[in-house]
C-alpha cells in the first residue's frame, strides 16, 4: 500500500527547485485523458517564484484535489485553482462547487479510511487526502479545506518558500577547460588583428 510505504522509514521525497506552473500543467494535460470536457480555472500569478518540493509527489496531491473535486460534484463540475504567495509559503487552492464538507470533518476527512459521512456514489478505501497530508507534511506545509459559503470546499496546500538560490560566478566559470583555451586562443587573434589595424593607419 502506498500509505504504509509513507510511513515507512523508507518513504522519502526528492526536492529541489521547482517551478508550480509547471506541475499543474502535468496535472491538467494528464487529467484530460480521463476528463476530456471538463475545463479548469486556473489563477497564477505572473511572477510566481521557484519554490523547494518534490515534483512528482505535489503532483500526486493536486491531481487527488483535483479529481476528487470532479468527482465529488452533484452537477456539471466546476474547478479551479488558485495561487498564492507571501514571503512565507506558496498557497494552491482548489475551489470547487461538489457536495462540500459536512461540519465537523474539516480535520477527520484527512485520516486514513475516513470518508465522507454523507451518501455518494463514489466507493473506495479513503487513502486519497490522507496520503495528500502525509506528502504536503513531508514538505514541512499544511493541507487544510474549510466549506465555501456559496457551496462547495476549498482545499489549500501551503508549501514553506526559501530564499531562492544566486549564482555567483565570474567569467571562467562559464567555460569548460578546453574552452578557456580557446577563449585564450581567441583573445589573441583578437589583440593581433587589433594591432595589424593600428600599425595600417
Amino acid at each position: 500500500l502506498d500509505m504504509a510505504r509513507i510511513d515507512s522509514a523508507h518513504f522519502s521525497i526528492q526536492i529541489d527547485w521547482q517551478s508550480i506552473e509547471e506541475v499543474i500543467g502535468s496535472v491538467l494535460h494528464t487529467l484530460a485523458f480521463s476528463y476530456p470536457d471538463i475545463d479548469i480555472h486556473i489563477d497564477l500569478p505572473a511572477d510566481c517564484p521557484l519554490v523547494e518540493f518534490d515534483p512528482v509527489l505535489m503532483a500526486r496531491v493536486l491531481n487527488n484535489l483535483l479529481e476528487n473535486a470532479i468527482k465529488y460534484s452533484k452537477t456539471a463540475p466546476e474547478v479551479s485553482i488558485e495561487v498564492t504567495y507571501d514571503n512565507h509559503s506558496l498557497s494552491i487552492t482548489v475551489y470547487d462547487r461538489g457536495i462540500g464538507i459536512p461540519y465537523g470533518q474539516e480535520e477527520a476527512i484527512f485520516e486514513k479510511f475516513n470518508r465522507l459521512q454523507r451518501e455518494t456514489p463514489q466507493i473506495g478505501a479513503g487513502l486519497g487526502l490522507s496520503i495528500a497530508k502525509s506528502i504536503v507534511e513531508a514538505h514541512h506545509g499544511t493541507i487544510t479545506v474549510h466549506r465555501r459559503a456559496t457551496g462547495g470546499s476549498a482545499f489549500t496546500v501551503s508549501i514553506p518558500r526559501q530564499k531562492e538560490p544566486t549564482i555567483d560566478f565570474d567569467e571562467d566559470t562559464l567555460f569548460m577547460p578546453e574552452d578557456k583555451s580557446q577563449r585564450t586562443e581567441n583573445k589573441r587573434e583578437r589583440s593581433e588583428r587589433s594591432e595589424r589595424s593600428d600599425i595600417k593607419k
